[in-house]
């Protein structure tokens, strides 16, 4: 089948189904209904026991090009950072820790955006949501 047929076929198609729609007087439903919350409470940084402090972080080096990492696969979607000035290879005991927490259960990433990191996990079996400022 050339693809001016099947394009063809499927404008058809999409015509039969469109009046057929007219035909059984389908109406859109009505708009949601917005709710004012009215004033929110200001949210206030709060330490939690979950955290654990190693050392305070190494400054960057000059020049050096940062990136945030919105979801999974980084801002490209690619695993692919166009952050520089990064180390070409860990020491052999690893990187030095900064700071690690303590997560409920969950299945997503971090992520970092705007200089903050943030966590969707469960913890106590209640859905959370944190957001954590990497420098403090």
């Amino acid at each position: 089948m050339k693809r001016s047929t099947v394009y063809l076929a499927g404008l058809l198609l999409a015509g039969v189904l469109v009046q057929g729609a007219e035909k059984l007087d389908i109406k859109d439903p009505k708009p949601p209904k917005v709710h004012n919350l009215g004033e929110v409470e200001e949210l206030t940084a709060k330490p939690f026991d979950r955290l654990k402090f190693h050392r305070a972080p190494k400054p960057l080096p000059e020049g050096a090009v940062t990136e945030d990492w919105p979801r999974f696969l980084g801002a490209s979607d690619n695993a692919i950072s166009k952050e520089t000035k990064l180390l070409k290879k860990f020491p052999p005991e690893g990187p030095a820790k900064v700071w690690e927490i303590d997560t409920g259960t969950g299945y997503t990433c971090p992520t970092v955006a705007n200089g903050k990191m943030y966590i969707y996990h469960r913890v106590e079996d209640k859905e959370t949501i944190e957001c954590i400022d990497p420098e403090t």
